[in-house]
């Protein structure tokens, strides 16, 4: 039996875009908590937009860049090798 023969219908994701305000005292208005909630209760997932500074971003993504070559170089890494897989269709 398949698992799925009709389509899904899905809510669209809903995006409640924060403040300045709200993300800098990491504080949300009542309003947008409350609608983040019932999103997230409802369909199981809500963006937070401007929830995350961009500076923290590019620090923490400077630290795991590094982690990241470091990690690559180890023998017991996998990588999953899509051009072979590009190179299988194009044929």
């Amino acid at each position: 039996m398949p698992a799925a023969t009709l389509p899904l219908d899905f809510q669209s994701i809903v995006i409640v875009k924060l403040s300045d305000d709200e993300r800098i005292s990491e504080q949300l208005t009542l309003e947008n908590m409350g609608i983040a909630i019932s999103a997230f209760h409802r369909d199981g997932v809500v963006v937070l937009e401007n929830a995350v500074d961009f500076e923290h971003v590019d620090k923490l993504n400077a630290i795991l860049s590094v982690d990241a070559l470091e990690m690559a170089k180890l023998p017991t890494t996998h990588f999953n090798d899509v051009s072979a897989v590009f190179h299988l269709i194009s044929t």
